[in-house]
């Protein structure tokens, strides 16, 4: 632990490491870059990703009883997001991709 910055070994202590199971890592798709901070204004956008979404490797949908098109809240200590499944074999078990 002592590689990891304060922010990430909370997550290790006083069972949060079984309160939070997955690791959560967010990048960018070809509809909206950076924040997306603008784009929540823009119809075109809005149209082609209408909401936040995740993808959840199928091992763990299948344990957790989540499909495709299901609304998921996604939490942990720093806040929440309601957002849309793909569950797909992209992230490996134990991990989710996000796009908020």
């Amino acid at each position: 632990m002592k590689f990891y910055p304060p922010q990430i070994t909370k997550y290790f202590k006083d069972g949060n490491d079984k309160k939070f199971p997955f690791w959560f890592t967010s990048g960018r798709s070809q509809i909206i870059w950076q924040t997306g901070y603008n784009d929540r204004h823009l119809p075109e956008k809005v149209y082609t990703i209408p909401l936040p979404y995740i993808e959840m490797n199928p091992e763990d949908a299948k344990r957790l009883g989540i499909k495709s098109g299901n609304l998921v809240e996604v939490y942990n200590l720093e806040g929440s997001a309601i957002a849309l499944v793909y569950v797909n074999d992209a992230p490996p078990p134990g991990m989710i991709y996000g796009i908020m």
